[in-house]
């Protein structure tokens, strides 16, 4: 079921300083300014750079920019590897969904939860 983790937290963090704050920046400078420790900076920084959310220059002038506009929550909770899903039988991991008579409810929430992840913007 849905939690924010604490690595998609910074992630969300992350990307909202970048879009606030244009240009290139050194993890160690974006460590200071979010509060994100830097071992997991460099984690979560990966993450999303592998989705595209963010780009990375490597060398002494290099850093992380954002190259991404209007990055959707939900984007960035992908990209960090969360699950989604607010229920059990939101997912796949409910058996007996065919007969359940709240699927269909719980199905209807899950589609309106992940619209207003995909509609708020960092």
């Amino acid at each position: 079921m849905f939690k924010i983790s604490a690595s998609s937290e910074y992630a969300l963090l992350l990307v909202k300083f970048l879009s606030e704050n244009p240009g290139i920046h050194t993890l160690e400078k974006l460590s200071e300014n979010t509060g994100i420790p830097l071992p997991m900076l460099r984690k979560v920084a990966a993450k999303l750079e592998k989705s595209g959310i963010l780009t990375s220059k490597k060398g002494r002038t290099g850093g992380v920019s954002s190259c991404r506009e209007n990055v959707s929550v939900k984007d960035v909770l992908v990209a960090a590897g969360e699950n989604l899903s607010i229920a059990l039988c939101s997912g796949k991991g409910c058996s007996s969904s065919s007969n359940c008579s709240i699927a269909p409810v719980i199905k209807n929430l899950q589609r309106g939860f992940e619209s207003i992840l995909s509609i708020t913007r960092l």
